[in-house]
C-alpha cells in the first residue's frame, strides 16, 4: 500500500516482499504477475503512470534485494481501474482515507 501520490515502498511492507522472494526462491519455476493500482483522486492518465511506477518499484525491490530473475515477473498496471473499494469520492476526506489507501496497492499473483 502506498501514500497518496507516492510510489515509494514503505519499510512496513518489506516483510511481504521478502515473502514473495522466498516463495519464488523455493519454487524455481514459479512466475508472478504483479499489478499496480492507484486511487481515483487524480487524472486517469496520471494514475496509470503512478500505478506503473508503484509496481515497477515493488518488483525492482525484489529483483535487486533478493536476486530474483526479472523474467519471472509479468508486470501490469491498471491505474484506478478495478478498485478494491469502488465509488469513493475523488476529493480529499480524512474520514475516507483508509478506504482510499486500500485502492493504492500492488498485488502479486501466481501465474503457473
Amino acid at each position: 500500500y502506498f501514500d497518496l501520490n507516492k510510489d515509494v515502498i514503505k519499510p512496513d511492507f518489506y516483510p511481504e516482499l521478502y515473502y514473495i522472494a522466498q516463495l519464488m526462491k523455493s519454487n524455481s519455476s514459479l512466475k508472478i504477475q504483479a499489478i499496480g493500482y492507484a486511487d481515483n483522486r487524480a487524472d486517469p492518465d496520471y494514475n496509470m503512470g503512478l500505478s506503473q511506477r508503484r509496481v515497477e518499484n515493488a518488483v525492482n525491490f525484489i529483483i535487486e534485494t533478493y536476486g530474483i530473475d526479472p523474467g519471472r515477473f509479468d508486470i501490469q498496471y491498471k491505474g484506478e481501474d478495478e478498485a478494491q473499494i469502488p465509488g469513493l469520492p475523488d476529493n480529499y476526506n480524512q474520514t475516507l482515507e483508509a478506504l482510499h489507501l486500500a485502492n493504492r496497492r500492488v498485488e502479486f499473483e501466481c501465474v503457473n
